[in-house]
C-alpha cells in the first residue's frame, strides 16, 4: 500500500467516523433499516467500490459502503452493516486506486536517501476507476428511496459512457 493510499484510507476513515458519530441525536435512538445493493459497469461486478447515500432532506444521516468481489454492498449508518434510515438519498459510487510511489517498506528502504535529498520520492497516480459523473453530489443521476416495511435492494449498473 502505497502513502497517498494510506493517507486516504486514514482520511475516509476519520471522515467516516464523524459522518457516524455526528451530533445531537444519540445512535441507540435511531431506526436504521436493512439495505444493500449492487454495483455493475456495463453489467460486470465491481470489487471495492465505495457507495456513499446522502441524504436528499435534511436531518437524516449519510450511509456508507464497500463492494465486495462479486459487487454486493450493505449499507452502514451507525455500525457495520446496520443500513440506513428511511428516507431519499443522492447516491454517489466511486472506485479509487493509486498506483506508483512506495509501498512503506521500501520507504523504510530508502528513507536516509530521500531525506538526504538524493533520491527523489517516485510519483504518485490516484485514478477513479469508474465514470467521473457518479463520483459527485453535483453530478450524480443515482437516487434512491429506503422505505420501512419492504426490501431495500439497490442495482446500479453505472455506463462506461457517462
Amino acid at each position: 500500500m502505497t502513502i497517498a493510499s494510506r493517507l486516504f484510507t486514514t482520511f475516509f476513515a476519520a471522515l467516516l467516523t464523524l459522518v457516524v458519530a455526528g451530533c445531537g441525536t444519540t445512535g441507540s435512538s435511531l431506526p436504521t433499516l436493512d439495505a444493500r445493493g449492487t454495483v455493475t459497469l456495463d453489467g460486470v461486478p465491481v470489487e471495492d467500490a465505495t457507495v456513499v447515500f446522502s441524504p436528499a432532506e435534511t436531518g437524516g444521516r449519510a450511509a456508507t459502503a464497500r463492494t465486495d468481489a462479486t459487487g454486493v454492498f450493505t449499507l452502514s449508518t451507525l455500525r457495520p452493516n446496520d443500513g440506513a434510515l428511511a428516507g431519499r438519498y443522492q447516491v454517489m459510487i466511486h472506485k479509487v486506486t493509486t498506483t506508483g510511489g512506495m509501498t512503506p517498506e521500501e520507504y523504510e528502504k530508502n528513507y536516509d536517501a530521500l531525506t538526504a535529498g538524493t533520491m527523489k520520492m517516485p510519483e504518485e497516480v490516484t485514478k477513479n476507476q469508474l465514470p467521473e459523473v457518479y463520483r459527485s453530489l453535483e453530478t450524480t443521476p443515482l437516487v434512491a428511496e429506503v422505505k420501512s416495511g419492504q426490501a431495500n435492494e439497490f442495482a446500479f449498473d453505472l455506463a462506461t459512457g457517462k
